[in-house]
């Protein structure tokens, strides 16, 4: 005859509020971060196509800004030459 251990678990189990407390601390840190987003969207809304192409966007790539995986596409250098710090002499 084998013996079985039989363990009683009352209540969540530490995994899961691990799981709980990270998506508690995630969604407080979109709520804090909210009004500062609201704020750089209205501003981007507000410039001129020109102004956005200066910066590297179009109308349309606002409301992908915030997305975590956007990335400016490179951009070439205004002219040939690499700009080099200065040395102090």
């Amino acid at each position: 005859m084998t013996s079985r251990r039989v363990t009683e678990q009352t209540g969540p189990s530490p995994s899961t509020l691990g799981r709980l407390g990270s998506a508690l601390g995630a969604l407080g840190i979109a709520l804090l971060r909210w009004p500062e987003r609201r704020r750089a969207y209205s501003d981007l809304q507000k410039l001129t196509d020109r102004e956005l192409a200066d910066i590297g966007l179009a109308r349309g790539d606002i409301a992908r800004v915030f997305e975590p995986d956007f990335r400016l596409p490179a951009m070439p250098a205004a002219n040939s030459n690499e700009i080099r710090p200065r040395r102090a002499a």
